[in-house]
């Protein structure tokens, strides 16, 4: 079983806001189902949840009361997600779509998560959940799709995890000069540099390289792929080289 993470980079158009990338999501399932590999998808939000946030002043490090904020980001969440899995089940994939509070409560994941899922894919249907407003300790908050791979990933220990982005993988600086690593390691992170994205709430790259490698520390191999170039996305799900910037699973104990 592999954890998919499809970015907003890649199904929306970032720079356009509330606007969906319907081409790269049909050519993502076109991958997806010639993988033939259990998955389970997590997916960001993109130019929809993003621009919302943004607007109100939502943080994922902070909790909020504002009502207009949670109501508006949410709602746009939920338009995107039901975009999305309009597209991937017209592409031949069966999707179960359910937002992430079902598996949470005040922002940890339940014990019964695991049998909701393992029950989803017993019949061959596919789960899909995605970065959320969620309710939290003392209000609301966004609960980032990253912070959710890495729960599942602790929680059902997939075979490996793919970060699925509009770059081909993670490279020292930013920029298109910089060379794609292809691995990367504890040793490495703090020679690394990222960009600010603009609207991006929930920490951007860099936020996925700290979960990526926290996921890492449990064993498991994190994949950062290019989600928009076939050949690589299909060699990330496979676990092939140059699929992309591989983290190798490791144990924090050595």
């Amino acid at each position: 079983m592999i954890i998919v993470k499809l970015g907003g980079s890649v199904i929306t158009k970032k720079a356009t806001p509330l606007t969906i990338n319907r081409e790269a999501i049909a050519q993502l399932a076109t991958t997806l189902k010639e993988s033939r590999v259990p998955l389970i998808i997590v997916h960001g939000a993109g130019s929809f949840g993003h621009y919302n946030a943004g607007r109100f002043g939502l943080d994922s490090g902070e909790e909020t009361r504002n009502p207009e904020g949670i109501a508006r980001t949410r709602d746009s969440v939920l338009h995107l997600n039901l975009s999305l899995t309009k597209i991937l089940q017209e592409s031949g994939l069966n999707i179960y779509s359910f937002p992430p509070i079902a598996l949470y409560r005040e922002g940890k994941l339940e014990t019964h998560a695991n049998k909701v899922i393992t029950e989803i894919m017993k019949i061959n249907l596919i789960p899909l959940t995605y970065g959320d407003v969620m309710l939290g300790e003392n209000g609301f908050r966004i609960m980032s799709g990253d912070v959710i791979v890495r729960d599942l990933a602790i929680l059902l220990k997939p075979e490996r995890i793919v970060f699925a982005s509009d770059v081909d993988g993670i490279s020292e600086k930013p920029g298109k000069k910089s060379p794609i690593l292809r691995e990367l390691d504890r040793g490495m992170i703090h020679k690394l540099s990222f960009s600010k994205v603009r609207n991006d709430v929930t920490g951007g790259m860099e936020s996925k390289v700290l979960e990526a490698m926290r996921i890492a520390g449990q064993g498991i191999d994190v994949f950062f792929t290019n989600g928009l170039r076939r050949d690589r996305l299909m060699k990330a799900l496979k676990g092939e080289k140059d699929g992309g910037t591989v983290i190798r699973g490791f144990n924090y104990e050595n």
